[in-house]
């Protein structure tokens, strides 16, 4: 049964990192986004992760007292970082001192957090794929 939790852990993980990609795509689409919805730049999102004890594996190592841990999101939250003030008199949305109110995406950190989450992502997919290889070939010596 610890193949199985295996599997959990890793499918949770893919799902976390793939969401976690989603958001920092979004967040570099929308880097130059003056104005939303709310007549303001676009915000900055990001997940906060945490450690999350695996339903499945609950029951299963209750005897052996040992938790099995994965990752969950807990919330995606709005990046609180001021916004950036730029000196363009021209731009139409430029406020009476010609300041233009832009975006808090930096590009250069989301490519950063980007590699990072790819990183992870294809780890938990390495780690997934060498599970199911191992649940494989013991079948096959059964």
């Amino acid at each position: 049964m610890a193949n199985i939790a295996a599997f959990n852990i890793s499918s949770q993980a893919l799902s976390v990192y793939q969401t976690k990609m989603d958001l920092i795509a979004q967040n570099i689409a929308n880097a130059d986004t003056i104005q939303t919805d709310t007549n303001e730049p676009y915000q900055r999102r990001e997940a906060d992760l945490v450690q999350k004890k695996l339903f499945g594996a609950v029951f299963e190592d209750v005897k052996e007292n040992k938790e099995v841990l994965s990752v969950a999101i807990s919330s995606i939250k709005e990046d609180e970082t001021p916004f950036k003030l730029v000196y363009d008199p021209t731009n139409e949305f430029a406020d009476e001192n010609g300041y233009v109110t832009k975006s808090n995406v930096d590009v250069t950190k989301e490519m950063m957090d980007l590699l990072s989450a790819s990183r992870a992502y294809e780890a938990n997919l390495v780690a997934f794929n060498t599970t199911k290889s191992m649940i494989t070939k013991a079948t096959d010596i059964l």
